[in-house]
C-alpha cells in the first residue's frame, strides 16, 4: 500500500453515473437477461410463447436503436412494399442479404422487418426507422388503405430435413417437407400450398415461373425472411432424392426464388448470412446469390445489395439505447470533459491514444459505458466463436449494469461502467466465462475462485480489497483482478493479457491517485504477501494476465504466510541436525539452562545455541546467556547454580543474527512446499508438471536451507586459559567436523588418533605440581578442569602417555584391581630393603591397552613413591631357607626367579562385561517416533551400564541383536509393501531380515472372502508385488478387511552391528513421509569394545 492509502483522494464535482443516467426496468430486474436472449425469428412468427420484449411490435420497437443499416433495411421494405401496393416498380433490388459476423444483429433487423410488414400500425414512430419522411407516410397510409403484406419466415435450425414444418399451433398447417411447400403455406395458406403440395410432397423444386405465377396469386407484396439457412443444408445434404440430394434441390430452388424477384416488387427475399460452424454452408449459399443474379440479363448491371445490420461504431449506441432509458447530456458532458483532462494531464500513465481527440469522442459516444468495455467485448471476444458480438455484449453488460446499481451505495464515485462490473459473482457472467474458457482451452476457475471471487471472501482479491476499503477507496484489487481477467482470454497478435498502461485505462477513476492501483497491483502480484494470486503471471517486462495453472512462487509464498507456528521451526531443527553431522562430542541442541549441559569429566559437550535463543551480531562480546551456561551447573531446572567443575569440556556454537533469518526464511519454503505437496488435490490443484516443479524446488530449498545453515552457525567459542576464545567456522562438509577441524588448528584438542604426549608436556599440564601420585582418573578429571588444557575427545591418547611415562621416564603405574603394579624397565629402587626383582606384582614396561582410567588406577611420579605408598600390598619374595634340592624345580625357573608370566598366571582375570537392553514401544507410531521413543529409553540404560561397569565408559560398545517391527490395521499392506522393498534392497538389512504377513478379506457376515499367509524374506514378497503398493480392496461392499505384518531382524554379536548406525540406518531408510503406524521391540548387548569384531 501506498503511504498515501489511508487518506482518500477528494472528490471531484463530476456527477455519478447514478445522477445521470437511468437504466431500463428489465435491466434492473434481471428480466432482459432471461428474454432477450431467449428469443429468435422463428419463436415471433410461429410461437406464442416468445417474449413480450420481441412479440410485441410496439415495445420492441421503443427498445430498438434505428442503427443505420436497420434504417437500409426498412427504407428498402417499404420502397418496394409501396411501389407493390402502387403497381408502380422501383427498380429496386428484391434480394437483400444480411452478410454478417456472428452476433452481428442479423435476427433483430428480421424480427424488425417481421414486424414491419405485420404490423406497421405499431411502430411508435416510424420516421425514425426510415430515411425518407415521405416514404415513411405513404406506407402508413397504405398499410390503412389495406396493404397486407404476405410474410413467410423459414428459420434453419427451427425445422429439420424431413419435417419442414414451423408452426404446430397451427392445426390447419400441412405436414410440409421443404423449404418451398412451407413458403407457400406460409404466404397463401392452403391454397397457396396446394399450388406447390405436388412439388413439396416429391421434393421437386418449382422454376422460377411457377412461383411468379404463384404470387401473382395475390394482390399484396410478398415477404420471405431466411434466416440460419446454412444449418438447413447441412441437414437437407443427408437425405437423398433419386441421384441428388434436398440440399442440392433446395439450392435449385432458391435459384429459381432469387429469380422471380426480379424485374418486380412483388416479393423480397432477405436472406441472413452468419458466419457460423457452418461456414463452408455459409458460403456456397454467397456464391449461389451472387452467381443467380449474375445470369440475369437484365439486371446484369446490378449486384445484390448487401445490408450490414449493425456497424461496428454503432454498437455503443445499441448498448446505450437498450441498457439506459435516459442519459443526462450535461451530466455525460462534464464527466467526458474531466476524463479527457485526466488523461491528457497524466498521459504517461495511460495509451497514447487515451490523451487524443478521437478517443475524447469516444467517451462521449459511449458514455455511461468506458470505451474500454466497448472494445474487449466487440473487438477482442467477437474473434471467439461461442460468442455473439452485439448479443453477447448485451447480455453481459445488462448484468454488470443491475449489479452496479446494486450496489451504488459503496459506487457513490462511480462515472462509467468499467470491465470489473462484469463480476464472476453473477451467475449469468460466469456462465458466459466458463463458455469462453472453453473455447479458448483455458480453464480459469480455479484462478476465479482463488484469486478474484469466492463465496466465502477469502480470494486474493477480496483480502487486498479489505484494506482498501477500510480507508475509504473502491475495491481495487477487485477491480483490477476482474479485468484482468478478461484481458487473459483472448490470444491476441502481442498475446494474451494487458500491460500497465491500458489496464490503468481500462479501471482509473479521476478521484482515485494512480500509485493506489500500482500498489494494489503490486501487492496482487507478490508484493504483498497475504494478497498474493496465486494465477497471476507477469509483469517486469511481461504481459499481465491469468493463466490456468497457479503461479508456484506465489503459491509458495502465500503459504508461508499461512503457516502454523512451529511447522518451519520444525524443519529447520530437522535442517540443522542433519547439518551437524557425527563427531566425537556430545551434541546438544538448544541448552538454555545449566542443567541441560552435563558436569562431567570423560565427555565432551559440543553445545549448539538455539537459533531463537542465542544470534550472533557482535563475536567480541560473549552472550550471557553462554556465559552463564559456561560458568554454571545445576541439578534441575530452576535449581540453585553452583560453579562447573569441568568447564574445558564445553565448547558453544552459535549463529549470526542476520544469516540465521535468511535460514529461517528458507525453512519457512520449505514448509511451505511440503505443505502443498500433502494437500494436492484438497485444496491445491496441480498438475503434474507442476507437481514435479514443486518436487525440485522441494530439492533445491532444501539445498539452500542447508547451506544457509552451515553459513548461519559460524561462531565457535571455546575455554582458554583466559576465558572463551571465539573463531569463526566454515564448512562444506558438516558443522561438526569443522568444529573439530578449528577446534585442531587453534591448538585446543588432542585429537582421537593422536599418539602418546612426552613428559614435559605431562608435568606442565596435567601432573599437579608437587603431587607424588594421580589416580588415572584425576588425571582424566584434569583435561575437563583445566582451561589451560586440550580438550580430550578421546581417553587413548592419555591412556597411551601414561604407558609411555610408565615404559620411559620412570613413573610408575598400580593397578588396584589387579593388584599389579608396572615401572620402567631399569628403574631401581633407592633403598636397600627390596629389590624390584623380588616383587611378584611388578613389572616392567607397560602396553596402554591394560591401562585403565578410574579412581582404582594411580600413576606415581617413581617407583619409590609406589612402593612408599602402597608397599603393603607387594608381594616381596622372601628368603628361602636351604632345603634338600627336589628333582622338580618347584615351579622356579633355571635362574630361580618367578617370571612375568606366573605372575600373570596367579592373578584372577575378571569376567568379560555383558549386559542386555531390551525396550519396545507402547502404541502403533510413526517409524521415525518410535525410534525416537526407543532411543530415549535405551539412552537410560545406556547410563546405568556404564555406571555399572568398573572401566572407563569409552571401553564399552553397544552392539543391536534384533529389531522387530509389527503393522497391523485395514490399511497395512501399503505399510507392508513399502517396508519390505525398502529392506529388501538394502545390503546392511537385507541378508538378516525375515516376515510373516497375514491379510483377510471378508463381508458382511464376516466370511472370509480373500487370504494371503506369507512367510519369508522381503525380497521374494517384493519381488513377487513389485508394482502392486495396495491389492484391490477384495471385501464386500459392507465387509471390511485386516492386516498384520511382522518384520525381524537379526544379527549375531559378532556381526558388529553398533547401536547409533544402525538406527540411524533404520532411520534414513524408512522414517520417510509415510502413513502407516508401527510398533517397535529392539534387544541391544553392552559389552566391552574388544568382544566385538573388528572393535
Amino acid at each position: 500500500m501506498s503511504d498515501t492509502q489511508s487518506t482518500p483522494a477528494q472528490r471531484s464535482d463530476v456527477p455519478s453515473i447514478f445522477d445521470t443516467c437511468e437504466p431500463r426496468q428489465d435491466v434492473l430486474t434481471g428480466e432482459l437477461a432471461e428474454d432477450q436472449f431467449a428469443a429468435s425469428l422463428a419463436d415471433v412468427a410461429h410461437s406464442s410463447d416468445a417474449p413480450e420484449v420481441y412479440a410485441d411490435p410496439q415495445l420492441f420497437f421503443e427498445k430498438t436503436y434505428p442503427t443505420s443499416g436497420l434504417q437500409e433495411l426498412l427504407t428498402r421494405l417499404t420502397t418496394r412494399f409501396v411501389g407493390s401496393h402502387q403497381d408502380d416498380y422501383t427498380g429496386t433490388n428484391g434480394i437483400l442479404r444480411l452478410d454478417t459476423s456472428f452476433g452481428g444483429g442479423k435476427t433483430h433487423n428480421q424480427i424488425a422487418a417481421y414486424h414491419l410488414a405485420e404490423s406497421p400500425e405499431a411502430v411508435p414512430d416510424i420516421s425514425d426507422f426510415i430515411h425518407d419522411q415521405e416514404l415513411a407516410d405513404n406506407y402508413t397510409e397504405a398499410a390503412a388503405l389495406g396493404l397486407d403484406v404476405n410474410t413467410a419466415v423459414f428459420v434453419g435450425t427451427h425445422v429439420d430435413a424431413e419435417d419442414a414444418r414451423s408452426n404446430y399451433e397451427d392445426a390447419d398447417a400441412p405436414a410440409t417437407k421443404t423449404m418451398w411447400g412451407e413458403m407457400a403455406y406460409q404466404l397463401f395458406g392452403r391454397e397457396g400450398y396446394e399450388f406447390l403440395r405436388e412439388n413439396d410432397e416429391n421434393r421437386t423444386p418449382p422454376g422460377t415461373t411457377k412461383l411468379e405465377r404463384l404470387f401473382e396469386r395475390n394482390d399484396d407484396p410478398s415477404l420471405i425472411l431466411i434466416d440460419e439457412i446454412a444449418a438447413y443444408l447441412e441437414q437437407a445434404a443427408a437425405v437423398e432424392i433419386g441421384d441428388s440430394t434436398l440440399a442440392k434441390q433446395t439450392n435449385a430452388f432458391l435459384m429459381s426464388l432469387l429469380s422471380a424477384t426480379q424485374n418486380n416488387d412483388k416479393v423480397t427475399v432477405v436472406l441472413s448470412i452468419a458466419d457460423t460452424a457452418f461456414a463452408d454452408q455459409a458460403e456456397d449459399i454467397r456464391g449461389l446469390v451472387s452467381e443467380t443474379i449474375s445470369e440475369f440479363n437484365s439486371i446484369s448491371d446490378r449486384v445484390e445489395d448487401s445490408i450490414t445490420p449493425t456497424e461496428d461504431s454503432e454498437i455503443a449506441a445499441v448498448l446505450r439505447h437498450r441498457l439506459f432509458e435516459d442519459i443526462g447530456d450535461d451530466g455525460r458532458d462534464a464527466t467526458v470533459d474531466a476524463y479527457a483532462s485526466f488523461y491528457v494531464g497524466d498521459r504517461d500513465s495511460f495509451p497514447d491514444h487515451a490523451a487524443s481527440a478521437e478517443h475524447k469522442e469516444r467517451l462521449k459516444e459511449s458514455y455511461p459505458i468506458h470505451p474500454t468495455v466497448i472494445d474487449t467485448l466487440t473487438e477482442e471476444l467477437d474473434s471467439l466463436p461461442s460468442f455473439q458480438r452485439t448479443r453477447g455484449a448485451l447480455k453481459l453488460l445488462s448484468r454488470g449494469v443491475a449489479r452496479l446499481w446494486k450496489r451504488q451505495d459503496d459506487e457513490r464515485g462511480r462515472h462509467y461502467v468499467r470491465l470489473f462490473d462484469l463480476h464472476p459473482s453473477d451467475g449469468d457472467v460466469r456462465s458466459t466465462l466458463l463458455r469462453l474458457f472453453s473455447s479458448v482451452d483455458m480453464d480459469f476457475e480455479a484462478a476465479i475462485k482463488a484469486d478474484i471471487y469466492s463465496e466465502d471472501g477469502t480470494a486474493n482479491a477480496e483480502e487486498e480489497d479489505r484494506d482498501w476499503i477500510k480507508n475509504g477507496h473502491p475495491p481495487l484489487g477487485t477491480q483490477l483482478t476482474t479485468s484482468i481477467l478478461w484481458k487473459s482470454i483472448v490470444k491476441g497478435a502481442e498475446g494474451r493479457g494487458t500491460t500497465r498502461r491500458p489496464l490503468r485505462h481500462a479501471v482509473a477513476n479521476i478521484d482515485v491517485e494512480l500509485a493506489h492501483y500500482d500498489d494494489a497491483l503490486n501487492n496482487l502480484l507478490g508484493e504483498g504477501r497475504r494478497s498474493a494470486c496465486f494465477f497471476l503471471h507477469g509483469d517486469n517486462g511481461e504481459k499481465i494476465q491469468f493463466k490456468s495453472e497457479p503461479n508456484l512462487t506465489k503459491l509458495v509464498d502465500s503459504v508461508v504466510e499461512q503457516l502454523q507456528d512451529g511447522l518451519a521451526r520444525r524443519h529447520l531443527e530437522e535442517a540443522l541436525d542433519s547439518a551437524l553431522g557425527q563427531g566425537s562430542l556430545n551434541v546438544i541442541v538448544g541448552p538454555e539452562q545449566p542443567h541441560e549441559i552435563p558436569d562431567t569429566a570423560d565427555e565432551a559437550h559440543l553445545c549448539v545455541m538455539d537459533f531463537d535463543t542465542v544470534t550472533i551480531s557482535d563475536y567480541e562480546t560473549v552472550p550471557e546467556t553462554i556465559q552463564t551456561l559456561f560458568k554454571n551447573t545445576a541439578s534441575s531446572s530452576g535449581g540453585q547454580k553452583t560453579p562447573r567443575v569441568y568447564k574445558n569440556n564445553v565448547v558453544f556454537l552459535a549463529a549470526s543474527t542476520n544469516d540465521v533469518t535468511d535460514a529461517k526464511r528458507t525453512a519457512e519454503r520449505v514448509a511451505a512446499i511440503k505443505h502443498i505437496q500433502n494437500n494436492l488435490g484438497d485444496q491445491y490443484e496441480l498438475n503434474k508438471e507442476q507437481r514435479d516443479k514443486l518436487g525440485e524446488r522441494l530439492d533445491s530449498a532444501k539445498g539452500t536451507l542447508d547451506q544457509d545453515i552451515k553459513k548461519a552457525y559460524t561462531h565457535l567459542y571455546f575455554p582458554t586459559a583466559d576465558g572463551l576464545a571465539h573463531r569463526n567456522v566454515t564448512t562444506d562438509s558438516t558443522i561438526h567436523q569443522s568444529v573439530i577441524e578449528k577446534l585442531e588448528e587453534a591448538g585446543a584438542i588432542i585429537p582421537e588418533g593422536e599418539g602418546a604426549y612426552g613428559v614435559d608436556w605431562f608435568e606442565a599440564t596435567i601432573w599437579n605440581v608437587g603431587a607424588t601420585s594421580m589416580t588415572t582418573r584425576a588425571l582424566e578429571e584434569q583435561f575437563g578442569k583445566r582451561q589451560d588444557a586440550e580438550i580430550l575427545l578421546s581417553p587413548i591418547p592419555l591412556r597411551k602417555t601414561i604407558a609411555k611415562l610408565v615404559s620411559e621416564s620412570n613413573y610408575a603405574y598400580w593397578d588396584d584391581d589387579l593388584q599389579k603394579g608396572y615401572h620402567t624397565s631399569n628403574a631401581t629402587l633407592s633403598t636397600d630393603e627390596h629389590e624390584l626383582d623380588d616383587a611378584e606384582n611388578l613389572a616392567s614396561g607397560l602396553d596402554y591397552q591394560n591401562v585403565k582410567l578410574t579412581q582404582s588406577h594411580a600413576l606415581y611420579k617413581s617407583i619409590d613413591e609406589l612402593v612408599s605408598d602402597i608397599g603393603d600390598e607387594i608381594d616381596w619374595e622372601e628368603p628361602e631357607e636351604e632345603e634338600p634340592e627336589d628333582e622338580s624345580d618347584g615351579g622356579k625357573s633355571d635362574d630361580g626367579d618367578n617370571t612375568d608370566d606366573d605372575v600373570d598366571d596367579d592373578i584372577d582375570e575378571p569376567e568379560s562385561f555383558s549386559r542386555l537392553i531390551e525396550v519396545e514401544t507402547s502404541d502403533p507410531v510413526h517409524i521415525s517416533r518410535a525410534l525416537q521413543e526407543m532411543r530415549a529409553d535405551i539412552a537410560d540404560e545406556l547410563t546405568e551400564a556404564h555406571e555399572e561397569y568398573r572401566g572407563h565408559p569409552d571401553e564399552l560398545t553397544s552392539v543391536v541383536e534384533g529389531v522387530w517391527i509389527r503393522i497391523d490395521g485395514a490399511d497395512a499392506w501399503k505399510g507392508t509393501w513399502f517396508t519390505a522393498n525398502k529392506l529388501s534392497n538394502s545390503e546392511k538389512f537385507g541378508d538378516h531380515t525375515t516376515m510373516n504377513f497375514d491379510y483377510e478379506a471378508n463381508d458382511g457376515d464376516g466370511e472370509s472372502v480373500f487370504e494371503v499367509d506369507f512367510n519369508g524374506t522381503p525380497d521374494v514378497f517384493a519381488d513377487h508385488l513389485r508394482f502392486n503398493m495396495e491389492p484391490e480392496d477384495l471385501s464386500s461392499p459392507d465387509g471390511g478387511r485386516t492386516a498384520e505384518a511382522d518384520f525381524s531382524i537379526e544379527f549375531d554379536q559378532e556381526d558388529g552391528h553398533l547401536y547409533e548406525e544402525t538406527f540411524d540406518a533404520i532411520d534414513d531408510l524408512l522414517a520417510v513421509d509415510n502413513a502407516f503406524t508401527v510398533t517397535m521391540h529392539t534387544q541391544i548387548r553392552v559389552v566391552e569394545a574388544s568382544e566385538v569384531a573388528g572393535s
